[in-house]
């Protein structure tokens, strides 16, 4: 097992943000700011691990496919089945990215 250079423990979210005023279209999304400086710390080849917790949800489920894919640890994220994971929702669609988004990895 790899030592970590950097453990980060914080509040990961799952983000509804809509897509336009007055629309009923919205997009999801995954942040934190603990969650998106992991994900920028791994980007930059950092070994990094996680501490947090999530629901037994798709939106925990979410959290962990992306850190899976971004190269963040998460074997340290607990999964409570008796805590849905909140999504946080944004009505105010704008030209800037929702506080603490951070955009998907160039393919």
């Amino acid at each position: 097992m790899r030592m970590a250079e950097i453990l980060s423990f914080g509040e990961p979210l799952a983000e509804f943000n809509q897509t336009q005023a007055g629309s009923a279209a919205w997009r999801l999304g995954y942040g934190g700011d603990t969650s998106n400086f992991c994900i920028a710390a791994a980007r930059q080849g950092a070994s990094v691990d996680y501490i947090s917790a999530t629901g037994d949800d798709r939106f925990g489920q979410g959290l962990r496919d992306l850190w899976q894919a971004e190269g963040v640890g998460h074997s340290h994220v607990r999964t409570d089945p008796q805590a849905p994971t909140v999504p946080r929702r944004s009505r105010s669609p704008s030209p800037m990215p929702a506080p603490g988004w951070i955009p998907p990895r160039s393919r």
